[in-house]
């Protein structure tokens, strides 16, 4: 349980090794090797006792407060990974986008924004690597844990074939978190018959375990955080 984690392993070797030390120098002997933990206080010779009891509080004592110290100096970023609103407007998890193909999470999972705004902006830092040049309604990233982003503006709205649609961006371009990728036109969009509703699916996972989507509210482009994971 602590070795996946690292640091409360190594905290927990430093109080057993201090537990040692003071074992070792104050002479602690047992009458017979007995099981660890508090039951071996049963195998310690009676003059010994005391200073095996001294010895279990620093064993236990030291990994607790090493840990707790240590935890709250590691920084949050190394632990966990956030994706911010891609647009202002409000989050709705891919099942209410009444979708086949998304709301069946065919290409992954992921989360949708129905959109207040006309700008489609990078949810976390990453590499431009897919545009669709004919019809320019979506966009793909990747990032540097190996995982890959499809954004996807519209339902059905390859059909406009790019009218209303404008790249920000080149393939192979290095963006940030709130770097524009694509200006569109709602008003296009909603006269051609299609909703304007727009994904952003996780068709590689990469690295990133423990993904969390955040649904239910309304976003804030560039700032709400609509995403994590580990």
């Amino acid at each position: 349980m602590n070795l996946k984690h690292v640091f409360p392993f190594v905290c927990g070797m430093a109080g057993s090794g201090c537990a040692a030390i003071l074992c070792v120098a104050t002479g602690t002997t047992a009458n017979a090797i007995g099981v660890g933990g508090l039951p071996g206080i049963l195998s310690i010779r009676p003059d010994s006792m005391g200073s095996f009891a001294a010895c279990m509080v620093i064993a236990a004592a030291v990994p607790f407060v090493l840990t707790v110290m240590v935890g709250k100096k590691k920084p949050a970023s190394a632990d966990k990974t956030e994706l911010k609103a891609f647009l202002t407007g409000k989050v709705i998890t891919l099942k209410e986008v009444n979708d086949g193909v998304f709301s069946e999470g065919i290409l992954g999972d992921g989360i949708a924004i129905i959109p207040e705004d006309d700008i489609l902006y990078a949810p976390a830092d990453g590499t431009v690597c897919a545009l669709i040049q004919d019809s320019r309604y979506a966009c793909g990233l990747s990032m540097d844990n190996g995982m890959e982003l499809v954004l996807h503006i519209g339902i059905d709205t390859v059909d406009m074939k790019g009218d209303g649609f404008e790249y920000l961006v080149s393939e192979g371009q290095k963006v940030s978190a709130g770097t524009p990728l694509i200006r569109f036109d709602r008003a296009k969009i909603k006269a051609a018959g299609h909703p304007d509703t727009t994904m952003c699916i996780i068709t590689q996972p990469g690295s990133g375990e423990n993904i969390q989507f955040f649904t239910g509210m309304d976003a804030k482009a560039k700032v709400t955080v609509v995403a994590a994971f580990k």
